[in-house]
Order: structure tokens, then sequence, then C-alpha cells
């Protein structure tokens, strides 16, 4: 039966798909637990240009208390987290698009439907499966399933390393970028006090003292609200991990469904591997190339270590059921010709060979020979006389 294993290894390949599920089964679970979360709806574009303003009005939230201060009629406590959150917008924004290229590119590498190497792989494939329907009257089989297998696991090793290594890029930048987006959400939402933070530094028989009143209960808030508003009304959108072009889905996709897209090629390698190995082993047996050492006990129930052990095991090619077969034509007298071996020449149960034959002979004047005449039973050879 080794070429309908063959055979069959080849369509359960085709049929349960090279890179298919194997691919998205543990996709959809990620770290977080978000499963459909972390999805492959994530899109190529992203939130660059929205990034931009998040730094621009942490800068003018940072000018305009420097402007204030160099009054030298107020004083801002909160400067220090003033300047740490324009670090941080600025940070954000500064490799945003980075981080948008990155994902891109690792979900061209990643996804099945346009990596250059899966779809390199799918067509050598799809090209050696193209006789499936002749596969019955194929010569080798086995070797046409060891060059599937062989063309789908070269085709799996390449996929992963082009995307690991996409998918690597895709981590280190999307995950710097969403750092940094969380410590602008946590400061303007956190620290708020701070940033809002102006104290009056004159007395209040101070010319200025009004203005500087004026400055920090009213001008000063009011405009840190209006930036922190526009900074919020981004960050907050670029958060959304349902959002199909923030940068939490890029980076949960970066981090979560292509690592496990890789882990499951890994596997794919692994099965691909006993596969071709199971194949490599069918061609053995198809032609009669493969040793079996029966002194292994492994082996002993071996179909060829029991005949080799016990020949006259029935199914044996020298078991007593052949035997037994044999037997019965000498009984009948009648020689069994379609075997593929010597003709087997059988004897009468009066002990003589070919008697009917030589007087059929005798009574149509034809030469033939003379019956044996003596008991006995004759074998292969002549009479005794």
């Amino acid at each position: 039966m080794p070429r309908t294993f063959c055979r069959n290894l080849f369509i359960a390949v085709l049929l349960g798909g090279l890179f298919g599920s194997s691919l998205y089964a543990e996709s959809s679970k990620s770290a977080t637990g978000s499963s459909e979360e972390s999805r492959s709806s994530v899109v190529s574009e992203g939130y660059s240009q929205e990034a931009e303003t998040v730094a621009t009005n942490a800068e003018n939230l940072k000018k305009l208390a420097v402007e204030y201060a160099a009054t030298n009629t107020v004083a801002f406590p909160g400067m220090a987290m003033i300047s740490e959150l324009e670090s941080a917008a600025k940070s954000y924004s500064r490799w945003h698009s980075t981080c948008v290229k990155s994902q891109a590119a690792a979900s061209t590498a990643c996804l099945e439907k346009t990596s250059p190497e899966l779809q390199t792989t799918l067509n050598k494939v799809n090209t050696l499966a193209a006789g499936l329907s002749t596969m019955a009257s194929t010569n080798d089989p086995c070797s046409t399933v060891a060059k599937v297998m062989a063309a789908a696991q070269a085709g799996l090793t390449a996929y992963t390393a082009a995307c690991s290594a996409a998918r690597a890029t895709c981590e280190t930048s999307c995950g710097s970028v969403k750092n940094n987006l969380d410590r602008v959400k946590k400061i303007i939402s956190e620290e708020n006090d701070q940033l809002v933070s102006c104290n009056v530094t004159i007395p209040t028989n101070h010319p200025s003292y009004d203005q500087a009143i004026k400055i920090c209960a009213t001008d000063y808030p009011k405009r840190v609200s209006i930036y922190i508003s526009a900074m919020k009304s981004v960050t907050d959108v670029d958060s959304d991990i349902k959002d199909a072009k923030s940068i939490y889905k890029k980076d949960s996709a970066c981090t979560y469904e292509y690592t496990n897209m890789i882990a499951s090629a890994g596997a794919g390698i692994m099965s691909l591997a006993n596969s071709l190995q199971q194949a490599n082993k069918c061609d053995d047996d198809t032609s009669g190339t493969s040793t079996v050492d029966c002194s292994l006990a492994a082996n002993a129930t071996l179909q060829k270590c029991i005949c080799e052990n016990a020949p006259r095991t029935a199914g044996c090619a020298n078991s007593y059921d052949k035997v037994e077969s044999s037997a019965t034509q000498v009984s009948t007298g009648k020689v069994d010709n379609t075997s593929d071996t010597n003709p087997v020449v059988d004897l009468d149960t009066t002990g003589t060979m070919g008697l009917t034959q030589a007087e059929t002979s005798a009574s149509t004047g034809s030469s033939g020979a003379a019956p044996p005449t003596g008991g006995g039973g004759a074998g292969l050879g002549g009479g005794s006389g």
C-alpha cells in the first residue's frame, strides 16, 4: 500500500492547507486575551499628521509658560512636568510615521496573501499538485509528495525569516511610539494640576499684581486647557485598540499577531519535516530500497520480519496456505500456468504423470513420450524404471 499511503498523505497536506489556517489559528489570541482586537484588520495608514499636532500643542504650552515666567511676576511649579510632556509628545510624533511604515512592511511580509515567500511557494506547490488527479497512475507518487513537502518547508523557512525581521522592526518602532503616547496620556490626564499650576511671585502692592493674578487665574489655565484638549482628541483615537489605524492596533499586531504567525509557521515547518520524512520512507518502500533491521524488537511486528522469522506464517511467500494450495493442485492433476513463477507440475492420484496425454497422443499417431511404468510418485524429473 505504499503508493496509496503517498497519495493519501499528499491529499491530506493539500486539503489541510500548507499555510492557511495554521498561520491564523493562534494569531486570533493575543497575550492580552483580546482575540478579535489583535486580528489582521489593522490597516497600513496611521495618524502621523495628527501626532504632529500633539507635539506642536505641547511645545506651545511650554512656550506659553516660559513667556509668562519671563515677566517675573508669576512662576510655574509644574515646569518640569511641562518639559516632560513636550519631550514625550515630540518623541511620539517623531517616530510615528516610522511605526506606520514598519507595520505596513511587516503586514506584507507576514500575511499569507501578501507574503512574497508564501506566494512563490504556493505557486510551486500548485504546480507540483497539478497532477493530483492522475496520481494513481503516476510511477513515482512518493517522489512528488516529497518535492511538495520540501518546497513547502523551504517556503515556510524563508517566510519565517522575512516575517521575523519585519516584525522585530515593527515591534521596536511601534513599541517606542506607544510608550511615548502612554506618557502623554498619563501626564495630561493625571498631572493636569501641575500643568495649570501658576503662582504670583510679586507682592499685592506691585503695579503688575492684578495682571499677574489674571494670568494665573484666567489666561494661562484657559490656554493650557485648549492645548490639552487638542492633544487628548488625538491620543484617545490613537490609543483605541479597535481603531484599525491606531498605534495600539499596530503595536498589538506586531507584538502578538505576527509573533503567533511565526510560531505557527515554525510548527508547520516541524510538521512538514515529519511529513517529508514519511514521504521519503514511502519513496524508499515503493522503490524497494528501504532496509528493515529485524533484529530490533521494535520491528518484530513488521510483515517482513514476521516472514523472515517464521516463513510458514499466513501471508508470507512460503506460508502453509500456499503449500496447501499447491497440494490441492497436485491432487487434481492441474498445472497452474497463471503464476508469475515457474509453472507447477502436479501429480495425479495414481502416481503416474501425463498418462491421459500419452494415450491421446498414441491414438492420434503423434509422437509422444511413452508413459512411465512402475510405481511411486513421479517428481519434476522422469519416473524410475
